[in-house]
């Protein structure tokens, strides 16, 4: 019986076991642990599925720290008070990753915002001369390359390790693209025309407010993570 238990407890995870399967695979304390886990998730009004759930998530941890050595205490704490919390829990939403052409978009336009304040204070400050800031072609260039760059390294980061492309070809089509954009924003400079002439601060300063209104109208539109937040670990 014990060598039928074991084999059973080591069954790949793929088949899907169901509930009452698993519960047949636990050792006694093991089992009195789930006895006082589920008493306690139904004492704080969990439902018989949320119950089912809860036990599907736990069950196969808890066989495969029976072949550890380790009880279900050692993994999980006291019965009762996981029981308590996996009942009062709520499920979390699903991350969802936006389309390419959206991440781009609405980073580009961070940039843009960040980069026409950064040019707007420097040319207040400066003593030089007041249009010295960039043309708002070339800020355009240098904002959306950034982006594209950023946001195609982070859906690679949040790809599987086995289906990402190679780093260094990353790397590669990155230097790429900012050397572009950087010849194109010194080309630009030499180009006389509305699109293309260093702007006034204030100029600068209503661009940056627009780029950030536009960014704030698609993060809500489209839910978008904050550039800031840290990156959901796979």
């Amino acid at each position: 019986m014990a060598k039928q238990a074991k084999q059973q407890a080591q069954q790949p995870a793929e088949l899907e076991q169901t509930v009452d399967e698993m519960l047949a695979q636990l050792t006694k304390k093991n089992a009195e642990y789930v006895v006082k886990f589920r008493r306690s998730m139904k004492d704080s009004g969990a439902d018989e599925a949320k119950e089912t759930d809860a036990l599907k998530k736990m069950l196969p941890e808890m066989i495969k720290g029976q072949q550890e050595g380790k009880p279900a205490t050692q993994l999980f704490g006291p019965a009762v008070e996981g029981g308590s919390k996996a009942a009062t829990a709520r499920p979390k939403d699903p991350i969802q990753q936006q389309p390419f052409w959206i991440s781009t978009a609405d980073l580009g336009f961070t940039f843009l915002a960040i980069f026409a304040v950064l040019y707007g204070l420097i040319g207040s400050f400066s003593k030089v001369s007041s249009n010295q800031g960039g043309g708002f072609a070339s800020l355009v260039i240098m904002s959306f390359v950034a982006a594209l760059v950023f946001t195609y390294y982070t859906q690679w980061s949040l790809t599987p390790k086995g289906e990402r492309p190679k780093f260094w070809f990353i790397a590669i089509g990155g230097i790429i693209l900012i050397i572009f954009a950087s010849l194109a924003s010194s080309y630009l400079t030499m180009v006389k025309s509305f699109l293309t002439s260093p702007m006034n601060n204030w100029g600068l300063f209503i661009l940056a407010v627009i780029a950030y209104g536009v960014h704030y109208m698609l993060k809500s539109r489209y839910h978008l993570r904050s550039f800031f937040a840290p990156l959901p670990r796979q």
